[in-house]
């Protein structure tokens, strides 16, 4: 069972707050200054929890890709475990070196309940409310 927890970016203030219980989150929900981000049940490879809204290295032979956390309706761009898209956790691939670009890679499905990807090869380098330059920049 996955655990079910949030944190919030205040766009005011520029920090992040781990949320701790319903009220907090109900004041935070409904207020336009915060962004809520809910965790995906995972962790990286050296152990740090992921985010939706956190942006990923994910290593792998020849490569790596700089990804942003999503969730929602995603698109594969190919058959990958006999779909091509779903619902769910995923990343989208903001930049990749030398590596192959995909359009999605799916991480956690809410059609089967499963985790297909390889979190240790993936680490947390930031956000996309604290660190956006990570998406930008030049390798």
């Amino acid at each position: 069972m996955r655990i079910i927890k949030f944190r919030s970016y205040n766009k005011i203030v520029g920090m992040e707050y781990n949320i701790q219980d319903r009220s907090t989150f109900h004041k935070m929900l409904n207020n336009k200054n915060y962004q809520i981000m809910q965790f995906t049940g995972l962790t990286d490879k050296l152990g740090k929890e992921i985010y939706e809204g956190d942006i990923i290295k994910y290593s792998y032979p020849i490569g790596y890709s700089l990804c942003e956390i999503k969730f929602g309706i995603y698109d594969n761009g190919e058959s990958y475990e006999d779909y091509e898209g779903g619902n769910g956790w995923y990343f989208e691939e903001h930049k990749f070196y030398y590596g192959r670009k995909t359009r999605g890679v799916n991480i956690y499905s809410l059609e089967t309940g499963h985790y297909p990807l390889n979190t240790y090869e993936c680490e947390v380098i930031g956000n996309i409310y604290n660190n956006p330059e990570l998406l930008k920049e030049k390798p």
